[in-house]
């Protein structure tokens, strides 16, 4: 528009315009409020934005650590159960060759095992029959 205006005005005095470029526009101070505040929202918009893809991205990130966390602690319980599984396993191995090599001693074990989870804690009351098996070791 500026460029077809420049040439119309131009053509009389036999002048022939090509090109137009503006270096500098002076707003009439109305205009310029309204257009510094759309500039500023405009600004704010893509601020938004990019606190909005800032979330997303720290989003994805605290997903994969929960869902990591999630299947390492998984991994570490089941790795647990399995050693206690076999640790388990071992021990009933040791026990039954104990009873095996000595049958009586075993018992004697047992029993030890026995006295000592019915006495802990703050009540160690017992009642039982004095013929009990419960005491065959203690009457000796």
């Amino acid at each position: 528009r500026i460029t077809k205006r420049a040439r119309e005005s131009a053509l009389p005095l036999g002048l022939e315009v090509i090109d137009v470029r503006l270096k500098q526009t002076n707003l009439p101070e109305q205009n310029q409020d309204e257009t510094f505040a759309r500039m500023r929202a405009e600004r704010d918009r893509e601020a938004a934005d990019e606190v909005a893809r800032g979330e997303e991205a720290a989003q994805r990130v605290r997903a994969q650590a929960d869902r990591t966390v999630v299947e390492l602690v998984s991994e570490a319980q089941r790795e647990a159960e399995i050693a206690r599984g076999e640790a388990d396993a071992e021990r009933n191995a040791i026990f039954a060759a104990a009873y095996g090599q000595d049958p009586e001693f075993f018992e004697f074990y047992r029993s030890l095992n026995a006295y000592e989870g019915a006495l802990k804690g703050n009540n160690s009351s017992l009642v039982l029959s004095p013929d009990s098996e419960f005491f065959n070791y203690l009457k000796s």
